[in-house]
């Protein structure tokens, strides 16, 4: 059984993600403000990249970018870098309010995505999960 004191410090944790997470939408209302959107979403777009970058060996490299895949990766860099661009200019032109309660609904919206283009079937759990996930965070 794990000590007393780590569990304090797992909850500690877990309540200052709780908080940052929540602060999120107001922070980045508050540091938009008179600032191009797209300059956010290109810094999320390289922080993202960073694993990638720092990947060793020259050869390692070259077999990620002419590699198999490749097109899973340039996929990837457009829908990550479309919906970072989306995200930030949808979050300066409303409210933190709004951007946070979009964030707080992304289970149920990506429930529905997921059944209509990935054909996954809707069950009484999965819709019972993302129903729990909206209201406990």
């Amino acid at each position: 059984m794990k000590d007393v004191s780590h569990a304090k410090f797992g909850f500690s944790c877990g309540l200052l993600n709780m908080v940052v997470y929540g602060l999120t939408p107001v922070a980045i209302k508050f540091f938009m403000s008179g600032h191009d959107p797209l300059l956010f979403s290109g810094a999320a777009s390289i922080i993202g990249a960073l694993p990638l970058i720092m990947i060793p060996g020259r050869e390692a490299r070259k077999e990620l970018v002419s590699g198999p895949l490749f097109g899973l990766l340039f996929l990837i860099a457009i829908s990550s870098g479309l919906a970072n661009g989306l995200f930030f200019v949808g979050a300066n032109l409303t409210t933190a309010m709004n951007t946070g309660l979009l964030e707080q609904i992304e289970p149920i919206y990506s429930l529905i995505l997921s059944s209509i283009f990935l054909k996954e079937v809707l069950t009484r759990g999965k819709i019972s999960a993302s129903a729990i996930m909206v209201l406990g965070a």
